[in-house]
C-alpha cells in the first residue's frame, strides 16, 4: 500500500444493485493499493441503500486506516440520498454545502 497521490474513483449515474457490486469490487481493488481515495460523485443521479452501504464501508475502512473520505465533486442527488439514510456524516457530506471537508 503506498500513500502516493489519492486513487480517484468516478462514480457511475445510477448506483443500484448491480452496480454497487461492481463499485465494491473496484472500491476494494483501490484501497488494497492506496490509503487515499478521492471520490468523485458530480454523475451521481440515482443511488440505493446498497451503493450507500458500499460508500459507507469504504469510507470507515479509511478512517480505520486514519483517512478520510475525500470527494472531487458531488451531485445534490448524493448528498440527499445519504443524508436520508442516515449515512451524510461517514461519508463525510453535508446536506446544506454538500462536502464535509476536503482533505489535501
Amino acid at each position: 500500500m503506498q500513500p502516493s497521490a489519492a486513487d480517484n474513483v468516478q462514480l457511475p449515474s445510477e448506483i443500484g444493485i448491480p452496480e454497487a457490486e461492481s463499485l465494491r469490487q473496484r472500491l476494494l481493488e483501490v484501497l488494497s493499493e492506496s490509503d487515499d481515495v478521492c471520490f468523485d460523485g458530480a454523475q451521481v443521479r440515482r443511488i440505493g441503500l446498497a451503493g450507500l452501504q458500499v460508500l459507507a464501508a469504504a469510507a470507515l475502512e479509511l478512517s480505520r486506516r486514519g483517512r478520510s473520505p475525500r470527494w472531487a465533486s458531488v451531485n445534490p442527488a448524493l448528498t440527499e440520498a445519504a443524508a436520508h439514510a442516515g449515512l451524510a456524516a461517514v461519508l463525510g457530506l453535508r446536506r446544506d454545502r454538500g462536502l464535509e471537508s476536503k482533505n489535501g
